[in-house]
């Protein structure tokens, strides 16, 4: 498929691939956003990618050529079929002119058939196999993401160069996983590394990988086989590998489900288990996460109010709270930003730990710093009894603009935990930075933890004067009309636009 180097705006890409040879003005122009709403690649496509779409609609408002711009939306459920049935539907009985997202590498290239078939665009912006610019190149459809060719020519050639020339891969069996395996020990061999044995398929979505035999085959592979990486490991295998790897022994890792059915128990109280240090990165938001069981649940973890079924957020809190030793637990969670100041049962049960003083300190993060999502994150820091000089005061940072740049995600380097971390032990206020608030004045705030409520960024540091602002501005309109007339000149030379 010929490339079109060409940097676009999102005001170029929307002109130029909506714009067609009719512009009958009782006909919308119709947009599809097939997606993942509910499963594992929701957090990185779903209502995010449909709000940015709608957002983008928005900036155009509502039209174009005359034309109203509708939108629709479904889930592929991550399956191929039901990808290509929907892909049909749309493009053929339903006429939207252009579908976006498609969540996996099956259901974009299922519904890439559709596209063909029926001469219309898509843009793929989530599934990344190779073969969709590849073997399944098609002229009507935008790649617009990495993929596994670009992920092997790069951390792959990168790890061999520096010596990891022997591989083993485990592989989910799905096109993606079977994709970056094919491409990697491409990148590999062609450097003169070699990848041991017959490729093991491990079927991750239904949970068939067992961490004890993951651990096992991996220590062999480093110990005796010198294999120097090994990918597409779960969570739990690649957590007990590791502390393998770091020759620590001493450990307990249990795959679970922690809301549904804890592991950690203590028979001896008849309680959960309880550790002087409990930290966790649960899910943002997780709906379906087991209020059914919470109704009754037999661990008292619903202590200070019941969560709605539509995020998690607080049974993990809660959850984690019952899990802190008496006398020297504390804990460290790290949540979505709206767990500090949503009302209902959120506020309920946020009321309550401020009021029983185990809240000690919120730290609002950088956005973007997560893999899957977006969103700035906070630090909730919790602590079963509290230093008396510390009693009834909460420590509020905002550390939001501590954080490295970089091209796809955020990252906090090593000088911005550190300081963090001064923060913290100092418990003190610093201007513009920290502040340390009496459960009074949280209070009289209507027991909100919102960061800008208590922590205000300096104003105007960052604001150019207007006239240098309008300048920057028409300048970025200018370049915007000059790719969207570059992309439609390539479209219409290459028989896409009439």
């Amino acid at each position: 498929m010929k490339s079109i180097a060409t940097s676009l705006s999102a005001a170029g890409l929307f002109a130029a691939v909506l714009a067609g040879p009719a512009l009958a003005q009782q006909t919308p122009l119709k947009i599809g956003v097939l997606t993942d709403f509910q499963s594992v690649y929701s957090d990185i496509g779903g209502a995010g990618n449909v709000e940015a779409t709608k957002m983008a609609i928005e900036e155009f408002g509502g039209s174009m050529f005359g034309k109203p711009i509708e939108l629709v939306t479904a889930d592929a459920l991550n399956k191929a079929d039901v990808a290509a049935t929907i892909t049909r539907k749309w493009y053929e009985a339903e006429g939207v002119d252009m579908i976006i997202d498609m969540p996996t590498s099956a259901t974009a290239l299922a519904g890439m058939e559709m596209s063909k078939q029926f001469e219309k665009i898509m843009i793929v912006t989530d599934a990344a196999s190779s073969d969709i610019t590849g073997k399944s190149c098609s002229p009507y459809t935008l790649h617009w993401t990495y993929d596994t060719y670009g992920n092997a020519h790069t951390v792959g050639s990168a790890i061999v160069k520096n010596g990891g020339d022997t591989w083993f891969f485990i592989t989910a069996d799905y096109v993606f996983g079977h994709s970056i395996e094919r491409d990697t020990g491409d990148v590999v061999r062609a450097a003169g590394g070699k990848v041991l044995g017959k490729p093991v398929t491990v079927i991750v979505g239904d949970h068939q990988l067992k961490p004890d035999i993951g651990a096992t085959i991996a220590r062999r592979w480093y110990d005796a086989d010198g294999v120097d990486m090994i990918t597409e490991l779960t969570t739990s295998s690649v957590a007990r590998m590791n502390l393998l790897l770091h020759g620590v022994e001493d450990f307990q890792i249990e795959r679970g489900d922690t809301l549904r059915n804890p592991i950690f128990t203590d028979p001896s109280t008849g309680g959960l288990a309880t550790f002087d240090v409990v930290i966790a990165n649960p899910p943002f938001s997780l709906k379906s996460w087991g209020r059914e069981v919470w109704e009754s649940d037999p661990w008292g973890r619903a202590f200070a109010g019941l969560p709605t079924d539509k995020s998690g957020d607080f049974a993990w809190v809660q959850h984690m709270v019952k899990s802190m030793a008496d006398r020297h637990g504390r804990m460290a969670v790290v949540l979505p930003r709206g767990a500090l100041f949503r009302g209902g049962i959120e506020g309920k049960v946020r009321k309550h730990l401020l009021q029983a003083d185990r809240i000690e300190a919120v730290i609002g993060l950088a956005p973007n710093l997560f893999y899957g999502t977006g969103l700035a994150a906070c630090l909730l820091i919790l602590r079963m009894r509290r230093p008396p000089e510390r009693a009834r005061k909460v420590l509020i940072v905002d550390a939001s603009t501590l954080f490295r740049k970089d091209r796809a995600q955020n990252h906090l380097a090593a000088e911005h935990t550190t300081q963090i971390l001064g923060w913290v032990r100092a418990f003190e206020d610093v201007e513009d930075r920290v502040r340390v608030v009496g459960i009074d004045e949280i209070e009289q705030e209507g027991w909100t933890l919102n960061i800008s409520r208590y922590v205000l960024p300096p104003i105007g540091q960052d604001i150019p004067p207007l006239p240098e602002a309008v300048a920057d501005f028409k300048a970025a309109l200018a370049r915007c009309r000059e790719a969207e007339e570059a992309l439609r000149r390539e479209l219409t030379q290459g028989g896409w636009l009439r």
